[in-house]
């Protein structure tokens, strides 16, 4: 009987080595190729091979799986449009496990057994500037775990790209500022001091043209008030000659009635009565000028209504000024002008 299936197998071989032998004869020189499919995109654990071993040993069942924290099954990536170079994978917990069912045997030495396993991980999955970290967990029958020696997978930019990161983190680390700290780093003082300088001057050509218009206002209203007084020194200087001279024609006219014994009584009245009469009819003994609105320039008419009081002006812009110490002159405005 064993000579029958000695046979059968010689045959079989026989049989498979001429349908070989056909094929590559009948082929070209060029090998035809065919694209693959099917491939997986995620790491694999594989056993290496090993012949069976002798009947009698007891069956190896050994399981392999990665940590749910390390490289994963699906993924998606997203290319930035910057750099192909940048990629960003998102992968979800995978379980691989690696089984054996043939018989071999397992040998303690030192109190520890060796393990072998191969680990394939797909291209796809390896970039020059990334890093690839395996996490393998043995896993034993009774439900307890033990962590295996990482396997890490680096690309050849991968020390380039990190050194560059840290770099950039560690300018991210200095460029980050105190809150106490914003105001003297994110303020724009210089922004800041150019409207200040341009509000102060708003402010001092408002301050320059109200000030111009208070002394042109003050110019007129003194001109207009030394003509008045002048005017109104002669009508009163009128008024003190005519009763200066109706006296003098009152007192003489006593005298002589007195040395002609006539009765001198009520010649006082009489002159008042005639004094009273001739001041009040003629212009130059009764008209004085006052300064009214009526007279003052429609410019001016507010000032003289309102009235003039010295205000700093640095009360127009409290908060926009820089204090050192000396004010300006002050400035005289009308009272709604603060507000």
């Amino acid at each position: 009987m064993m000579n029958k299936y000695l046979k059968s197998h010689i045959t079989a071989a026989a049989f498979c080595a001429g349908v070989l032998l056909a094929v590559s004869c009948s082929t070209s020189r060029e090998p035809r190729t065919m694209r693959l499919f099917m491939q997986s995109g995620r790491p694999n654990i594989f056993l290496p091979h090993e012949e069976s071993a002798p009947s009698g040993v007891l069956a190896e069942q050994v399981g392999f799986t990665t940590s749910s924290d390390t490289l994963p099954g699906e993924f998606e990536e997203v290319s930035d449009s910057t750099d192909d170079v940048w990629k960003t994978i998102h992968l979800g917990g995978v379980d691989i496990v690696a089984a054996r069912t043939v018989v071999k045997q397992v040998t303690m030495r030192e109190g520890s057994v060796r393990l072998e396993f191969n680990i394939h991980v797909p291209s796809l999955l390896i970039d020059s500037c990334w890093r690839v970290t395996l996490t393998p967990m043995l896993c034993t029958s009774d439900s307890s775990g033990f962590p295996l020696p990482p396997v890490v997978l680096s690309g050849s930019s991968f020390t380039r790209m990190q050194e560059a990161d840290y770099k950039a983190y560690r300018l991210f680390l200095n460029g980050i500022v105190d809150p106490s700290a914003y105001d003297s780093v994110y303020l724009d003082r210089k922004g800041i001091n150019k409207d200040i300088a341009c509000r102060q001057r708003f402010f001092y050509e408002l301050y320059g043209k109200e000030r111009d218009r208070q002394l042109a206002y003050e110019k007129w209203k003194r001109l207009a008030l030394e003509r008045q007084n002048f005017w109104n020194t002669r009508t009163q200087a009128n008024r003190a000659t005519l009763r200066h001279r109706l006296e003098r024609k009152r007192i003489e006219e006593s005298v002589r009635r007195y040395v002609a014994g006539r009765d001198t009584l009520g010649l006082w009245a009489s002159y008042d009565r005639k004094y009273h009469r001739t001041a009040s009819f003629w212009p130059m003994y009764r008209l004085e000028r006052e300064l009214t609105a009526d007279r003052v320039p429609s410019k001016f008419r507010d000032l003289y209504n309102g009235g003039a009081q010295p205000v700093q002006h640095t009360q127009l812009c409290p908060h926009r000024h820089r204090f050192d110490g000396h004010l300006p002159p002050p400035l005289f405005l009308r009272p709604d002008c603060r507000k």
